[in-house]
This record gives C-alpha cells, sequence and structure tokens, in this order.
C-alpha cells in the first residue's frame, strides 16, 4: 500500500513539474536534463565482459562524496563500468563528460516503466547510492531483481523523515541494502536501534576526496601575482550574508598586509556587478580582467566556477560560506590546505563542522562581533594561525581512510 500510494505522488509530482516548466527556469531544466540523460541511456554502448556498478548521486556533493569509491573500483577491476546517474540537473550538466564514469544520465522518474528501462539497459552487478537520495520503486525493482545495493556517505539524524510516519513504512526496504556505511557514530547507533543490522560507521569519503584534491591541484599563477607578500583571505562559496560580514569589517578595520580573494556562489553577472559596486573602495578587481599585479587591487572577484578547490592552496585563512542559511559548503577543501577555516553558526546538518571545531581549526562565528574578533585574532596572530593550520591537516589526515573501507567490502 505504501508503495502504490508512493507512485501516485510520483505521478502527481511529475504533472506539477511539467507545468511549472512552463515559467519556471529550474522545473524547465530538470525536464531537459532527464531528456537528455534517456538519450544517453538509449545510445550506450556496454561491453559484455564488463561488470556494471550504478552509482547514484542528488547532485554535486554527493558526487564528490561516490568519486573516490568510484575511483577504487576501477583500479581494483579493469572491467568495472560505471554508470553515474544524478537526480539535479545541477549535478547532472557540469558533470556528464566526468572521466570518472563511463555512462552518465539524469534518473527518470521512479516509475514501473523506467525502473524496466534502466535496469534493462543497466543490468547492474552493484548498486551504489550516496548519502540520502532515496527512490523506493528502483529500490524495490533491485530488490526483485536480487541486486546487490550499498548506500555510502549515510547520515541520519533523529528527526529524519523516515522515522516517522509516513516515511517510517518504506524502512523493510532500505533494510535491504546489503550496507550502510555512515559518516558518523551516531548515524550508525540511530539506524541498529531502528532494527539494521548490516551498518558501519566508514567516515566520510570527502576526506580522502580533498586529500587527492591538494596532492593533484596545480597552482594557479594568477593568484599568486595578486597575494603577492600579502596574507590571502578566500571566501570560498560566499553568499551575500558572508560578503556582508566582510564589507563591515573592511570598512572599520582596513586591508593593511592581506588581501581578499573573493569566490562567490552565484556568478551571474547581476551579483558579480553588485559585489564590484560593494567593495569598489577597496580597489576590486575581477578575475576574467585580472592580467598583472596592482597595488591598489586589495579584493579579487572569482566571476567564474571550477576553480575555488585550487585557490585554497594559495589562501591562509578560509571564510566558508552557506553557515548562515543552513547549507554550509564544503570546509574540508580549505581545511586540506592547512588553514583555520571560519564559518556561519547554522551547522547542525555538517557533523564535520562541529568536529573541525573541536579539533582547533574550525571557527564557528555567529554574528559581525564574534567574526571581526576572530578574523582580526588569525590576521595578526602568526601562533594562531599556525597552530589551526597544523590542526586543520591533522583533522583531515586523521579522518581519511573511508574510501578503502568501503571498496574492500564492496570488491
Amino acid at each position: 500500500m505504501a508503495l502504490f500510494l508512493y507512485r501516485l505522488l510520483i505521478f502527481a509530482a511529475e504533472g506539477l513539474l511539467r507545468l511549472l516548466a512552463l515559467f519556471h527556469r529550474r522545473a524547465a531544466a530538470l525536464l531537459e536534463a532527464r531528456r537528455d540523460g534517456l538519450g544517453a541511456l538509449k545510445h550506450a554502448v556496454i561491453p559484455k565482459d564488463c561488470e556494471v556498478w550504478w552509482v547514484h548521486c542528488a547532485s554535486l556533493g554527493e558526487f564528490e562524496q561516490a568519486r573516490p569509491v568510484m575511483q577504487e573500483l576501477k583500479r581494483r577491476n579493469d572491467k568495472v563500468f560505471i554508470a553515474l546517474s544524478f537526480f539535479s540537473p545541477s549535478g547532472y550538466f557540469p558533470s556528464k563528460n566526468t572521466g570518472d564514469a563511463d555512462l552518465v544520465f539524469c534518473l527518470p522518474p521512479d516509475t514501473h516503466a523506467n525502473n524496466r528501462k534502466v535496469l534493462n539497459v543497466l543490468n547492474p552487478h552493484g548498486v551504489i547510492w550516496v548519502k540520502y537520495d532515496f527512490w523506493f520503486g528502483y529500490l524495490r525493482a533491485l530488490q526483485l531483481r536480487q541486486t546487490p545495493c550499498y548506500l555510502i556517505a549515510a547520515v541520519f539524524r533523529k528527526g529524519h523523515f523516515l522515522f516517522r510516519f509516513p516515511g517510517m513504512l518504506f524502512l523493510p526496504l532500505l533494510k535491504q541494502f546489503r550496507n550502510i556505511f555512515t559518516q558518523d557514530e551516531a548515524s550508525a547507533l540511530l539506524l541498529k536501534n531502528h532494527g539494521f543490522n548490516a551498518v558501519e560507521c566508514a567516515g566520510d569519503t570527502r576526506f580522502d576526496r580533498v586529500l587527492q584534491l591538494r596532492e593533484g591541484a596545480a597552482p594557479l599563477p594568477m593568484a599568486e601575482v595578486f597575494r603577492q607578500e600579502s596574507l590571502l583571505v578566500i571566501a570560498g562559496s560566499s553568499w551575500p550574508a558572508e560578503e556582508a560580514l566582510l564589507h563591515q569589517f573592511i570598512t572599520r578595520y582596513g586591508m593593511n598586509d592581506w588581501k581578499l580573494l573573493l569566490v562567490p556562489h552565484d556568478v551571474s553577472g547581476t551579483h558579480i556587478n553588485a559585489l564590484m559596486a560593494q567593495f569598489a573602495a577597496f580597489g576590486a578587481k575581477r578575475w576574467s580582467e585580472f592580467e598583472m599585479a596592482d597595488p591598489g587591487v586589495h579584493v579579487l572577484v572569482v566571476d567564474s566556477i571550477g576553480l575555488l578547490a585550487r585557490l585554497y592552496r594559495h589562501a591562509q585563512i578560509a571564510f566558508v560560506g552557506g553557515g548562515y542559511k543552513g547549507g554550509l559548503h564544503n570546509i574540508l577543501e580549505a581545511a586540506a590546505f592547512g588553514m583555520p577555516v571560519l564559518f556561519g553558526p547554522e551547522t547542525d546538518k555538517h557533523w564535520e563542522a562541529q568536529a573541525a571545531v573541536e579539533a582547533g581549526c574550525g571557527f564557528k562565528v555567529g554574528d559581525a562581533q564574534v567574526f571581526s574578533a576572530t578574523l582580526a585574532d588569525h590576521l595578526e596572530n602568526e601562533h594562531v594561525r599556525e597552530k589551526a593550520g597544523q590542526a586543520a591537516v591533522e583533522f583531515v589526515r586523521g579522518h581519511a581512510g573511508a574510501t578503502q573501507m568501503i571498496a574492500k567490502a564492496l570488491c
């Protein structure tokens, strides 16, 4: 009955989506991604002697968690064929040409017909789902095929919808995962208390991923030209809340011996123009227009995407965005390069943020006063800054290893 009602809900949601797509850009993008993905599935060529692993992610963040596992599976077995799916078009379009997967598609709606279509094309040897993106029709179809399914990087909290009515009706389906690998002990314990047996705390594969990025991140000469001998503060994936705090700080304290590399989450022309006006008094310059050292430029605004992970290597202090709106961005990329990491207070869904605070490399800054005091302390006190930076490196290295643990169970 629960699955029947779920199917009805999927049907209704699809009708609403098609209506919204007439005037809503994101809804239209989802339909476009699905059409594009169905084309990829239709023309997929999968060698008969391959071992197909279907990896499903909601979006880019989950892809980063899956990536080390995908790479390790291929390293261990050259016959592995990775079919990577996304729910979100914001994950699918930037990743459709990734070299870490052999086939990339956007997951079609969770209907009987699409369940058969996807599984008949893939006929997977095993399935890996990442974190939380549950599609119960696909899970049921995989269960009937007796396909081994694994959940990695899982995080559960007491208020999770699966532990409340009507979500709890689907718990028996989730218990069919051959293994569930959680990011933290609290999630593993919670699942065990609800009758799950095949549960292990493996940790977060993002720690392995950011160490990969650190090793492979080539320097960006323009960042060094901009920084020169100054301390460099980087605002990674900043939102207006972080940008306003930085503007207030600079206006009050100035920019003696330090510079700001501003990497906004929103790189639309409207937002970049607003930032240029906001920081104009401090010689703001666009990344795309910066060519040579200019002592008058103290703020460099990055107006393109895909550079943040490489830019962290040039900074000494990071202020990571999203912590004032409940969607904190990845603090581990910054921590891996050995620097103090500041972020806003809304971190309940991000266990790694609290762990970083306890390790001495993360700093939760709730308001303008705390932010100003914390940033000033790290700018002015080299010992404080270096101590936090060393703690950051130890924090990331100390939590690495999830990938090997998961891959060992899968292979």
